[in-house]
């Protein structure tokens, strides 16, 4: 509860933690949404608003040059989609600096002769970081409420029925 107020805690250990905790209260759906951010979103998963960044794409020609000609850049923003785990996200945090990427087009003729880049802003990454701490404290503030957990170091009544172990007991502290 008090690491989720905390800037300073890596954010796949928060999540990780929000997520056990989830399970052992029952908040499957929450469970739900920490695992989709620790382990990346699935091409048929909804995505968060959040997730849905701008993304600049800039070519240029690199080849040689007439006498006294000039180059010329182009930029394009478009639409992207964060589907990796917050892992990459918080790996990119680390840098501090914007998101920078060469890549070459498939069977270009002009192979070489193109240099193209894409770049995303490390708001866009810090934005993303943000609203994940956000709904983490959302959630802890709506269970704080519902008296599923609480503050004073009690623990909250929770009921666990029909505890089974699907995996086998060899090599284990589990008797039976």
């Amino acid at each position: 509860i008090a690491d989720s107020a905390k800037s300073q805690t890596p954010l796949p250990d928060l999540l990780e933690e929000a997520r056990s905790v989830a399970n052992v209260i029952g908040e499957f759906e929450f469970a739900s949404f920490c695992e989709k951010e620790l382990n990346g979103y699935d091409e048929e998963d909804d995505l968060p608003d959040y997730r849905d960044i701008e993304k600049k794409v800039q070519s240029w020609y690199d080849g040689p040059l007439e006498p006294n000609a000039k180059r010329y850049m182009t930029t394009m923003s478009k639409s992207y989609e964060i589907r990796d785990p917050m892992k990459v996200v918080c790996d990119i945090l680390k840098e501090q600096k914007n998101y920078e990427r060469f890549f070459e087009i498939p069977n270009d003729p002009w192979k070489g002769l193109y240099k193209n880049k894409e770049i995303i802003k490390l708001i866009s990454f810090q934005r993303i970081e943000f609203f994940v701490r956000q709904k983490i404290n959302d959630w802890k503030n709506q269970m704080l409420k519902k008296g599923k957990l609480a503050l004073d170091g009690s623990n909250p009544k929770t009921e666990i029925n029909n505890f089974n172990i699907n995996a086998p007991v060899n090599n284990s502290n589990i008797v039976d």
